[in-house]
């Protein structure tokens, strides 16, 4: 099993960079010298970018009455951290996006990317956060598996298998027949491609954010957000388990939620999926076909 991980690890390792304007993106994510304008200007001469960020503007999640006009209000609107975040995921899509296995749906993949970024949104303004960062986690959390199809394909039919057979999540199909998550696989790859910390952090720990060290909050944010985007129905795999809310409600994961100064019961549980699947009325031309 070590000489596996090692060869998964080494493997990571030669996967390609992102392309230059994704890199200069995060360049000025960590320069505080870095003006809105240096943002603007590389988004303004992409077309197809400009359309996304539109999209996303105008996207119910945001729940503005005003629609924006032009790629500068819709700017103002969602914010420029929110638009660096846009260009980064876009990039990490298009790194993904050119082949289809077959044994795994990506349109429904990365539609519950989509969904779940805009969850985890929700709930940083729900409880305050003030993080602006799970956007992009949200959108990315699972890349991992992306990953897995892409570049380890016969072992990744193997966990689609055992995931079928045991109705087990892909976390523990992963461990099995790897001994390795998507979510450390995400993890060692955007570090590779110098994501910030907080954002690897979250990504890593989206199934135990207890062990997200000051990250920890960004962690629970981005948990919680895949458990109810699933609930919604909108998981990465039709077979995937999904958790039964009520018994959630009643566990040790939602005591310790709650010790961490997020109040979650049932019925907030439902309202945060009800909310979810509102806001997804009337998005078949905005965030859900953000990657048509």
């Amino acid at each position: 099993m070590e000489d596996r991980l090692e060869g998964v690890l080494n493997k990571i390792e030669e996967l390609p960079t992102l392309p230059a304007v994704s890199q200069k993106i995060l360049e000025l994510m960590t320069d505080e010298n870095a003006s809105n304008r240096d943002i603007a200007r590389l988004v303004e001469n992409d077309q197809s970018m400009a359309l996304k960020i539109m999209k996303i503007a105008n996207s119910a999640f945001f729940g503005s009455m005003t629609r924006a006009t032009s790629l500068e209000q819709a700017m103002v609107k969602i914010g420029m951290n929110e638009v660096r975040s846009i260009v980064l995921a876009v990039s990490v899509y298009d790194f993904f996006s050119n082949s289809d296995s077959g044994v795994f749906d990506r349109k429904r993949f990365w539609k519950h990317g989509i969904v779940c970024s805009q969850t985890a949104k929700y709930l940083g303004s729900h409880y305050r956060t003030g993080n602006d960062t799970l956007f992009i986690s949200g959108l990315v959390h699972d890349m991992g598996k992306a990953v897995l199809d892409e570049y380890f394909h016969d072992e990744f039919i193997s966990i689609i298998n055992y995931l079928e057979l045991k109705r087990c999540t892909f976390s523990e199909a992963e461990k099995t027949v790897m001994g390795i998550t998507h979510a450390q696989i995400a993890a060692k790859l955007l570090t590779q491609w110098k994501f910030p910390d907080e954002i690897i952090s979250q990504i890593l720990y989206h199934h135990a954010p207890s062990e997200a060290g000051e990250f920890e909050k960004g962690a629970i944010i981005l948990y919680l957000a895949d458990i109810i985007t699933k609930a919604a129905g909108y998981s990465c795999h039709a077979n995937e388990e999904t958790t039964d809310l009520k018994d959630f409600s009643q566990s040790d994961q939602v005591s310790y939620i709650n010790e961490k100064g997020f109040r979650l019961d049932y019925a907030l549980l439902e309202r945060f999926v009800n909310h979810v699947q509102e806001s997804i009325v009337g998005e078949a031309d905005n965030m859900i076909s953000l990657f048509d």
